[in-house]
């Protein structure tokens, strides 16, 4: 029994000491990416230019001649896209591992309810109605009537599993085809508008919008994280997660908002970036298991570097023409989803 013990003891710290490498080569990983994206672009900025612009940027002084146009492009462009990128890949990763626990639904993600299609709606009536400046508010708003609609059907069905997803396909087949009828009756200036748009794209990011999402990443992030152990629970169906004294629609419920909010401001300034809610989360899990405890933080991590990465390669890959990052992000997120599905048949044959 004792030799048991020991064995267990010292597979447990193994894994434990597996994922702080882990841990620790991911931040690095995000770092080296960071790093890239201040120095890559249409403008190639030398590392040591890059310094001292953060140097003197924190230290509130602005330089003059060249310095000053690569301390403009620093703190004007790069540094607000490299803090949208990085939180909104963490919101919409974070974002679908909490959707795939509550839907138990490993395609599951932070559009599955109809938040994308939503969000696409009320921008594009924005520009076909002929107020630009206000794609943000109306993609926001769209994004909770669409969590309004799949609440109010779900919650007729107990809020179970299968009735979320049927709502949340039904609300967005309802905006897809709002968006297509917009996109109809569209002038060619408004259509482009609305094609760029449904792209994703960080590159109209100011300092205020990455605030923002960061803010409210920021703020849900812990709230989802309280809800990690009744996520654990949930996936082990309804009937065990009710005798261990949880209620299945009230987590759902809570979840979902929590999930719908954060996501909807980042769609609301970004556009619709797909795969990275998907990616992810089939990461964390890949490398350290399915606990919601810890998938939560990692694939928060994993998907803030895999929009850096996308966004940074949307900037380079042809040269002065920069690729919207949401299909950069689909041909970053297609081969990890592949080869994540080719290493789990390796394990299970």
């Amino acid at each position: 029994m004792s030799i048991q013990r020991n064995d267990l003891t010292q597979r447990r710290r193994a894994l434990v000491r597996r994922r702080h490498w882990v841990w620790a080569g991911a931040l690095l990983g995000c770092f080296l990416l960071s790093l890239a994206s201040l120095l890559l672009g249409a403008a190639r900025i030398p590392l040591n230019a890059i310094a001292s612009s953060l140097w003197a940027g924190i230290h509130g002084f602005v330089p003059e001649g060249r310095d000053g146009g690569w301390y403009a492009v620093i703190w004007d462009i790069r540094l607000p896209r490299l803090v949208m990128g990085a939180f909104a890949g963490a919101a919409l990763a974070s974002g679908g591992t909490a959707m795939q626990g509550v839907l138990r639904n490993p395609l599951a993600s932070p559009y599955t309810l109809g938040i994308s299609a939503a969000a696409a709606f009320g921008a594009s009536f924005a520009i076909v109605v002929g107020f630009p400046s206000l794609v943000v508010l109306f993609a926001f708003l769209s994004a909770l009537l669409s969590l309004s609609l799949v609440l109010f059907f779900a919650w007729k069905g107990r809020m179970r599993a299968e009735g979320l997803i049927l709502s949340g396909i039904a609300v967005m087949y309802v905006f897809s085809a709002g968006t297509s009828l917009l996109q109809y009756l569209a002038t060619h200036d408004q259509l482009a508008k609305i094609v760029f748009w449904l792209m994703g794209s960080l590159s109209s990011t100011t300092w205020n919008h990455a605030l923002i999402v960061a803010l409210v990443t920021t703020v849900v992030l812990p709230c989802l994280y309280g809800l990690s152990w009744q996520l654990n629970v949930l996936t082990s169906g309804e009937e065990e997660a009710q005798s261990l004294g949880t209620d299945p629609r009230k987590i759902r419920g809570m979840a979902i908002v929590l999930v719908t909010l954060m996501t909807a401001v980042v769609v609301s300034y970004t556009g619709v970036i797909g795969f990275i809610g998907l990616a992810g989360p089939h990461i964390a899990r890949l490398l350290f298991g399915s606990d919601h405890r810890i998938a939560l933080p990692s694939s928060a991590l994993f998907g803030a570097a895999l929009l850096i990465f996308s966004d940074t390669m949307s900037r380079t890959v042809l040269g002065n023409t920069e690729i919207p990052v949401g299909i950069m992000t689909s041909l970053v997120g297609v081969p990890v989803l592949v080869s994540i599905l080719a290493h789990r048949q390796r394990t299970n044959a």
